[in-house]
């Protein structure tokens, strides 16, 4: 069990710094883009914004399940604390489509 569950927090660690790290690239592809095909650098902004925002969304998901799996390893994951995270969980999804 505790082999799964550094596993898992080894795994979020990963896609939170893969995502921070896409976050970055996500200007630098859309101008390259834009370089390519000058008819669409007025989208730049509007399109790096919008992938930026996705790329947040999915770190907000992640946290959310980093905070419910530290709470299974503390043995507190049944308890009301743990509603912030789940609602938190299942709330961003629908904000974000």
């Amino acid at each position: 069990m505790k082999a799964a569950l550094a596993a898992l927090f080894v795994s979020l660690f990963l896609l939170l710094l893969g995502s921070l790290l896409g976050q970055f690239m996500v200007p630098w592809l859309a101008a390259d883009v834009a370089d390519g095909a000058p008819e669409v650098a007025h989208l730049v902004w509007p399109y790096s914004i919008a992938g930026i925002a996705g790329i947040l969304c999915f770190q907000v998901a992640v946290v959310a399940v980093w905070k419910l799996a530290s709470m299974a390893v503390a043995g507190t994951v049944f308890t009301e604390a743990a509603l912030r995270p789940a609602t938190g969980h299942a709330w961003w999804p629908q904000r974000c489509a």
